[in-house]
């Protein structure tokens, strides 16, 4: 057998296993509706050897919730399966969408809108660029990680859950996550909003990034913090 037929089919092995690894991120594609949202990977080579950086900010993890860490470790190891050379807010979601044990869970199943969707759509991204400060994620994911810890400090939670990860994305006007949020047409302030009535905050307790406001209200103005 000829050198080349050998490399196309170790390439071939290589594709079906980050196939079959995606899918077992992804889950059970089958739905009632008897949709197909099985994930494809893009029509491109991934090298064989290429793996993602790992490189972050220092005390980037500190305050993470288990949660919160697996999150981005699931984040991480799509973008890798992808061959993207950083993790964008696309990347993200995806991986927050994939929690079944939180509030973002019932937010998509009440709208019908299924991890698998978002999962596809940032499979079908081409390219990547690299976070020329030679971190694993983007700027926006950067951006949106610092609102998440800044939410769980207003509201005088212990760890950063993945509810604040996810309350710091939907902060962000543009980015990936915006785009595809757009594209299923779902409105991301409206989806922030119940996110807090479901965390049980009030919305001008919440810090409003867009305008630069870190809070609006004292603390003692939450509910459920015993303040009456």
């Amino acid at each position: 057998m000829s050198s080349k037929k050998k490399g196309g089919r170790k390439a071939g092995k290589k594709a079906a296993k980050r196939a079959i690894e995606l899918e077992g991120l992804v889950g059970d594609p089958d739905r009632e509706q008897g949709e197909d949202f099985g994930i494809r990977l893009p029509q491109r080579e991934v090298p064989e050897d290429f793996e993602l950086p790992r490189r972050e900010p220092e005390g980037l993890r500190e305050s993470l919730s288990s949660r919160a860490l697996e999150i981005l470790e699931v984040t991480h190891r799509f973008a890798e399966l992808l061959g993207h050379r950083a993790a964008t807010t696309g990347h993200l979601i995806a991986a927050i969408t994939k929690e079944e044990s939180g509030i973002t869970g019932d937010l998509f199943t009440d709208i019908n809108a299924f991890p698998e969707m978002f999962w596809r759509q940032v499979a079908t991204v081409e390219e990547v660029e690299p976070n020329p400060e030679g971190w694993w994620f983007d700027q926006e994911v950067a951006k949106s990680l610092e609102r998440a810890r800044d939410a769980a400090d207003c509201f005088e939670d212990e760890e950063v859950e993945p509810e604040h990860l996810f309350l710091g994305l939907l902060s962000l006007p543009t980015g990936m996550a915006a785009r595809i949020l757009e594209e299923f047409s779902i409105d991301r302030v409206e989806m922030r909003e119940e996110t807090l009535a479901m965390m049980g905050i009030d919305y001008l307790d919440c810090p409003d990034w867009e305008r630069g406001i870190k809070r609006r209200r004292p603390k003692k103005g939450r509910s459920g913090k015993g303040g009456g």
